[in-house]
């Protein structure tokens, strides 16, 4: 086990491409062996990934199974978060239009029912 922590730019970079944060998603769907996970990749891109995830501190292996870590826990909860966000984009647009318009007056846009 490394005894440094992981930078949030290590975290980061472990899930930047679309194969990786799919993995990571599987991951996060439930433990998963080998096989699962190697779907559509070669052996190298695989190894690579997971490697990546490793040290990241973001999945562990126990039992030939992978599953996430505690860290690996947040990290997803905070792609849950993105992801909606992402989903609701043009509501958030639209949020922030009518924010530049200033048609929102401050205290209502603080304000919480």
């Amino acid at each position: 086990m490394d005894t440094l922590a992981p930078k949030d730019i290590d975290i980061l970079k472990s899930l930047s491409d679309s194969k990786s944060l799919e993995m990571f998603r599987s991951i996060a769907r439930g433990n998963v062996g080998t096989d699962e996970l190697i779907r559509g990749l070669s052996k190298k891109q695989y190894y690579f990934r997971m490697r990546q995830l490793l040290k990241a501190g973001l999945v562990q292996r126990i039992k030939g199974r992978f599953s996430l870590t505690c860290l690996g826990a947040v990290v997803n909860h905070a792609g849950l978060v993105i992801e909606t966000g992402v989903n609701n984009y043009w509501k958030l647009k639209a949020i922030d239009s009518i924010q530049a318009s200033g048609q929102i007056v401050e205290h209502e846009h603080n304000s919480r029912q």
